[in-house]
């Protein structure tokens, strides 16, 4: 009787944690869709055709937010980083995702949204791409053959586009441009390989500041020996 109601308990916890998890999926997919809606309604037919407000409100509404979470309620622990690795580390990742969020912004000015959540099935492949490039993902002709696949359907969707705008399209592709070069960049600086090269140079850079007070107190010693 016993190990069976383990399994029974043990089955009650996994079915929570499921219903959980597609819970939170189904939360975020509702209101990602209702944000998408929203911002198509504001910039194409609500008199308020200015992107880059909008955007400047995301990112100060995103860093309001995560101020709160950090340093006053401490829902998520502080890295502690410097100016320095803040400039380094975060600030070209927020940087990316600003103009990829502008840009596409401004594509809703042109095209419809259907259109648009069609060309956005292209990241996986711009990623795997830049991946491969950068040495950060193995070559696999599997992944590529269907990379190429969903790129190819992506095309046959912009040539069946009735009311397709030119503008419109550079400005989405070059915001999935912004975003796969920030998704890098996050990789980049999230790699262990990476992180012990920062270190590495930080160490480096103490040495090298240590060894300049050691100089400067031998100078002083023998300016005092000399006097």
């Amino acid at each position: 009787m016993a190990p069976s109601v383990a399994a029974e308990k043990s089955k009650a916890k996994v079915i929570r944690e499921v219903v959980r998890a597609y819970s939170y999926v189904l939360m975020w997919m509702s209101i990602s869709c209702s944000v998408i809606l929203f911002n198509k309604w504001l910039l194409a037919y609500s008199g308020f055709p200015f992107p880059i407000a909008l955007t400047l409100w995301h990112m100060g509404f995103c860093s309001f937010v995560g101020v709160l979470a950090v340093r006053v309620f401490r829902v998520v622990k502080s890295h502690n980083m410097t100016a320095r690795e803040y400039m380094t580390r975060v600030f070209p990742i927020g940087l990316l995702y600003a103009g990829s969020l502008w840009l596409s912004n401004s594509s809703y000015l042109y095209l419809s949204v259907s259109f648009i959540q069609m060309t956005k099935s292209l990241m996986p492949g711009l990623v795997y791409a830049s991946g491969v490039m950068l040495g950060t993902e193995k070559y696999s002709r599997g992944v590529t053959l269907n990379m190429l696949m969903i790129a190819f359907g992506v095309v046959i969707c912009a040539m069946g586009e009735l009311n397709l705008v030119v503008k419109g399209l550079v400005q989405q592709l070059t915001a999935l441009g912004f975003e796969v070069a920030a998704a890098d960049q996050q990789h980049l600086t999230t790699t262990p390989s990476n992180n012990n090269n920062n270190d590495a140079e930080q160490q480096q850079q103490q040495q090298q500041q240590q060894q300049q007070q050691q100089q400067q107190q031998q100078q002083q010693q023998q300016q005092h020996s000399s006097t």
